[in-house]
Parts: structure tokens; C-alpha cells; sequence
């Protein structure tokens, strides 16, 4: 006669996992959350052959997808959100809260660097009007900068015309 020991999920055992440890915060980006159902021998649950009721855990700051079992001891959802922060998951398997929790970041989407704008403070614009070699330079825009567009012509104080065409190579100075 043999014995067959039959191993349940064991809550304390079982492993949540994530993809990502960030995701941009737009809406689209995602990550994958997994459950890994193991027994109280510490082995993978690949054959699910009792129901058990898993549950993910959340603070309900980012849109998940509904979690389903893949029938291999394994569950998973995504996760997307437009709130930059954090958020903390765990997971329940019947009702027993595993007491390990994993956090994922929600950052935000840098847009691409755009060069500063010229100062705009009357302080600065004075200091620049006072200034010994108030020498006005015209530049021809090469790129997009700023409201300007490519083949734009303006007329900037020395230093500042440099910069666009030295620093920044958006612009070159400007010949008739």
C-alpha cells in the first residue's frame, strides 16, 4: 500500500515577483505581476489541482488587470497608472496574507531637454543692457529652438549669440 501526501499552497512560501521595478507614468507603460503558488515543501505548484482563491493586494493607486491563473501554479496582471508615485503589493492564497511585498515606482515622462529660454527677469534684461560690450549679434536658427524656428534670424546680446552657436549648435551666425 503507498501513500500519497498531498501538498497544498502554502501563503508564506509562495514568491510575488515584478518585471519592472518602475514604470513611466502614463498610462501605457507596464509592468507584470506574478504569483508563484509554492507548497509547504517550498516547491513550485505546477499542477493546480484544487482551486485555491489568490488575491493581489494593492493601495489602489494604479489600474490593474484582472489577475489570472495560468493554470501552471502562476498568476499574473499588469499594472499602468498616471500617478507618479509608489505603490506596495502583496497577495493573499485562501485568505492567508503573505507577508512579503514588493513596490513599484511610477515616474514621471521626462520630455525631451529643451534648452533653456533667454532670461526674462527686468534685472537681468537691465544688467544686460548696462553691460560694457552690449554688442548685438544676428544668428540664423538652424533647428527648432525654443519659438524659433529653422531659418529664423534674430538678434541676440554677444555672449548669449555665442552660446546658441558655440554651446547649444542650434544656430549659426547670421551673413547677408
Amino acid at each position: 500500500m503507498s501513500k500519497t501526501k498531498t501538498l497544498v499552497a502554502d501563503a508564506q512560501l509562495s514568491v510575488l515577483s515584478i518585471n519592472k521595478e518602475q514604470i513611466l507614468a502614463n498610462g501605457t507603460d507596464q509592468a507584470v505581476i506574478t504569483i508563484q503558488l509554492k507548497d509547504s515543501e517550498g516547491n513550485d505548484i505546477k499542477n493546480l489541482s484544487s482551486e485555491y482563491k489568490v488575491a493581489l493586494i494593492s493601495e489602489s493607486k494604479s489600474i490593474l488587470s484582472a489577475l489570472t491563473s495560468n493554470d501552471d501554479g502562476t498568476y499574473t496582471c499588469t499594472v499602468s497608472t498616471t500617478n507618479v508615485g509608489a505603490e506596495t503589493f502583496s497577495f493573499s492564497v485562501n485568505d492567508v496574507v503573505n507577508q512579503n511585498s514588493i513596490e513599484l515606482k511610477y515616474i514621471e515622462e521626462k520630455s525631451p531637454d529643451l534648452p533653456p529660454l533667454p532670461p526674462d527677469d527686468k534685472k537681468t534684461q537691465q544688467q544686460q543692457k548696462c553691460a560694457k560690450n552690449d554688442t548685438k549679434v544676428i544668428v540664423e536658427f538652424i533647428c527648432p529652438f525654443s519659438r524659433y524656428s529653422r531659418g529664423d534670424i534674430a538678434g541676440f546680446e554677444a555672449s548669449y549669440a555665442k552660446e546658441l552657436v558655440e554651446t547649444r549648435n542650434v544656430a549659426k551666425r547670421y551673413k547677408k
